[in-house]
């Protein structure tokens, strides 16, 4: 993990194709207990204590606008602190902008930012399809009601069949 040298993102990062862009799961622990978790799509993720931030964190130690995360390509980000008092670490280490590989933790304070880059595979949208099973569709009332008028229709016809003889 090397730290980035170059500027704050400006406000219009560079388009990524939502079917490649993945996202960011970032979990926040306080002295070892997780308070929050919370998953982003968006290319631009404010950090900070303010209430307009996306991963808004109600703590001192957070300054209003703390820090931005910003996607630069498929499941490629970097965070960057916004010059804030008591910044963003890394291994210990103070940073004013990390490339965030999958695991990566970020400290403010007592406070642990652990981010997840999701590949496309571990994103879930929407609800799950159950696999087909046609007996659950044969055993439902509606369909059972059909079937005994199918199977009615049937034996009525085949006793007429053999009855005509």
């Amino acid at each position: 993990m090397i730290p980035l040298e170059g500027t704050l993102p400006d406000r219009v990062p560079a388009p990524v194709s939502s079917t490649d862009a993945g996202r960011i799961e970032i979990g926040v622990s306080h002295d070892g207990e997780q308070v929050a978790r919370e998953t982003f799509a968006q290319d631009l993720i404010d950090i900070g204590r303010d209430l307009d931030n996306d991963l808004r964190i109600d703590d001192p130690t957070f300054s209003r606008r703390h820090a931005v995360l910003e996607r630069r390509g498929p499941n490629q980000y970097v965070v960057h602190d916004l010059q804030s008092l008591n910044g963003l670490e890394v291994g210990g280490e103070r940073v004013t902008t990390w490339a965030i590989n999958d695991r990566d933790v970020v400290t403010v304070g007592a406070f642990e930012l652990t981010f997840r880059v999701l590949e496309r595979s571990e994103v879930r949208i929407g609800r799950s399809v159950p696999e087909f099973d046609v007996w659950t569709y044969l055993g439902h009332p509606t369909l059972s009601v059909a079937w005994l008028l199918l199977l009615g229709c049937a034996a009525a016809w085949l006793l007429l069949q053999l009855t005509s003889e």
